[in-house]
């Protein structure tokens, strides 16, 4: 497990990427062995997710984005009310405080467009199911994004 010592809305993405690279450097025969990254949906986006999916496809550097679909960035409401507990972010919605993504991206499908498969995931009984297909995916060569609801 790997994790940025910084700042570091975006950088799963790239990491991802360089882990792969790490792990086709260390194992010269073909392995079952996947990469990872579960980011949210605002990192995601900080991720330039169209470059990095076309980098990984030019070098075959697949892995799996699992992003966690929250509606927004929540980080600067946690600040705000880690600061100011009982201030305006405590009584405010993620509209409110203009940090939404409503109405949403389409985030895997800017994976797709430069040839990663994707699924969106809204339901808990339907996640198990597309993880395995996704993992299947990426061991076969292909970087997979899985966009997970977890909105309440």
């Amino acid at each position: 497990m790997f994790a940025s010592g910084a700042g570091s809305l975006g950088w799963g993405l790239a990491a991802a990427i360089g882990a792969r690279q790490a792990l086709n450097d260390t194992c010269h025969s073909k392995t079952d062995e996947i990469v990872a990254t579960v980011t949210g949906d605002g990192s995601y986006m900080f991720g330039m997710p169209s470059s990095a999916f076309w980098v990984a496809r030019r070098y075959n550097l697949p892995f799996l984005a699992v992003i966690l679909s929250n509606g927004g960035w929540n980080a600067p409401k946690f600040s705000a009310l880690g600061v100011h507990p009982t201030g305006f972010a405590s009584k405010s919605s993620l509209e409110e405080l203009n940090i939404s993504f409503d109405p949403p991206a389409d985030y895997g499908m800017i994976a797709e467009a430069v040839g990663a498969w994707s699924r969106t995931v809204k339901e808990v009984k339907d996640l198990e199911s597309s993880l395995k297909e996704a993992v299947a995916i990426v061991q076969g060569g292909q970087s997979a994004v899985l966009n997970v609801f977890v909105r309440d």
